[in-house]
Protein backbone atom coordinates (compact mmCIF):
# COMPACT_ATOMS: atom_id res chain seq x y z
CA UNK A 1 0.00 0.00 0.00
CA UNK A 2 0.82 3.39 -0.32
CA UNK A 3 1.14 3.85 3.12
CA UNK A 4 4.34 1.38 3.47
CA UNK A 5 5.79 3.20 0.85
CA UNK A 6 5.86 6.32 2.70
CA UNK A 7 6.78 5.46 6.42
CA UNK A 8 10.21 6.45 7.45
CA UNK A 9 10.75 4.13 10.09
CA UNK A 10 14.24 2.99 10.17
CA UNK A 11 15.42 5.61 7.54
CA UNK A 12 18.84 7.46 8.11
CA UNK A 13 19.25 10.71 6.77
CA UNK A 14 21.98 10.26 4.55
CA UNK A 15 23.96 14.27 4.70
CA UNK A 16 25.41 15.98 7.52
CA UNK A 17 23.20 19.03 6.60
CA UNK A 18 20.17 16.86 6.93
CA UNK A 19 20.68 15.43 9.77
CA UNK A 20 21.62 18.90 11.32
CA UNK A 21 18.58 20.94 10.25
CA UNK A 22 16.31 17.65 10.70
CA UNK A 23 17.10 17.89 14.54
CA UNK A 24 16.97 22.02 15.00
CA UNK A 25 13.47 21.60 13.43
CA UNK A 26 12.92 18.59 16.19
CA UNK A 27 14.00 20.73 18.75
CA UNK A 28 12.49 23.81 17.84
CA UNK A 29 8.95 21.64 17.95
CA UNK A 30 9.93 20.56 21.50
CA UNK A 31 11.02 24.08 22.55
CA UNK A 32 7.12 25.04 23.22
CA UNK A 33 6.07 22.56 25.05
CA UNK A 34 9.03 22.21 27.47
CA UNK A 35 8.32 25.72 28.50
CA UNK A 36 5.02 24.92 28.87
CA UNK A 37 5.85 21.97 31.27
CA UNK A 38 8.39 23.74 33.11
CA UNK A 39 5.87 26.55 33.98
CA UNK A 40 2.96 24.11 34.91
CA UNK A 41 5.70 22.52 37.18
CA UNK A 42 7.21 25.58 38.59
CA UNK A 43 3.62 27.15 39.47
CA UNK A 44 2.90 24.12 41.11
CA UNK A 45 5.70 24.11 43.38
CA UNK A 46 5.49 27.91 44.00
CA UNK A 47 1.69 27.75 45.08
CA UNK A 48 3.31 24.39 47.36
CA UNK A 49 6.36 27.16 49.12
CA UNK A 50 4.72 29.96 49.38
CA UNK A 51 0.57 29.58 49.17
CA UNK A 52 -2.45 30.84 46.44
CA UNK A 53 -0.40 33.29 43.78
CA UNK A 54 -1.78 36.21 42.47
CA UNK A 55 -2.44 36.44 39.11
CA UNK A 56 0.04 39.10 37.95
CA UNK A 57 2.87 36.26 39.55
CA UNK A 58 0.71 33.28 37.10
CA UNK A 59 0.90 35.32 34.11
CA UNK A 60 4.72 36.31 34.94
CA UNK A 61 5.44 32.48 35.27
CA UNK A 62 3.47 31.59 32.00
CA UNK A 63 5.34 34.01 30.36
CA UNK A 64 9.26 33.55 31.12
CA UNK A 65 12.07 31.82 29.15
CA UNK A 66 12.98 28.41 29.33
CA UNK A 67 16.20 29.53 30.93
CA UNK A 68 13.93 32.01 33.64
CA UNK A 69 12.01 29.43 34.67
CA UNK A 70 14.87 26.82 34.94
CA UNK A 71 16.60 29.53 37.37
CA UNK A 72 13.79 30.01 39.32
CA UNK A 73 12.93 26.32 39.67
CA UNK A 74 16.36 25.50 41.03
CA UNK A 75 15.75 28.48 43.51
CA UNK A 76 11.87 27.60 44.87
CA UNK A 77 13.32 25.63 47.92
CA UNK A 78 15.68 28.62 48.82
CA UNK A 79 14.27 31.38 48.22
CA UNK A 80 13.15 33.17 51.35
CA UNK A 81 10.06 34.89 49.95
CA UNK A 82 8.37 34.41 46.16
CA UNK A 83 9.52 38.48 45.77
CA UNK A 84 13.41 37.34 46.42
CA UNK A 85 12.65 33.98 44.16
CA UNK A 86 10.81 36.17 41.50
CA UNK A 87 13.70 38.74 41.89
CA UNK A 88 16.40 36.21 40.91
Amino acid sequence: MIEDLMLIEGYELQSEFARKHHQEGFDEGLAPGRREALAAMLLTLLEGRFGTLSAEVRERVQRADVDRLTRWGAAVLSAASLDELLAS
